[in-house]
């Protein structure tokens, strides 16, 4: 059972990388549409494991390589925000 801050900060960490992909969408992957389907973040704060979707393209699995490739840069954003 998650606790009521691990459910605050999943909601959070959701939403910001959503908006981080939607802004970089055109920039980093083509135009692809990702969204953030669910977010688990564990008990002490410390991982987050995101679930993505991707649409709108014909190569899913080169965008997800993009994605991984620019990982660092999106914690880095996520950290800025």
């Amino acid at each position: 059972m998650e606790s009521v801050r691990q459910q605050k900060v999943n909601k959070l960490v959701q939403k910001e990388l959503a908006e981080i992909f939607r802004s970089e969408s055109k920039n980093l992957f083509g135009g692809a549409f990702i969204t953030v389907t669910q977010t688990r973040v564990s008990p002490d704060l410390g991982i987050a494991k995101v679930y993505i979707s991707i649409m709108a393209t014909t190569d899913r699995q080169a965008i997800f390589n993009v994605v991984q490739e620019e990982k660092a840069a999106i914690r880095k954003r996520l950290r800025v925000i």
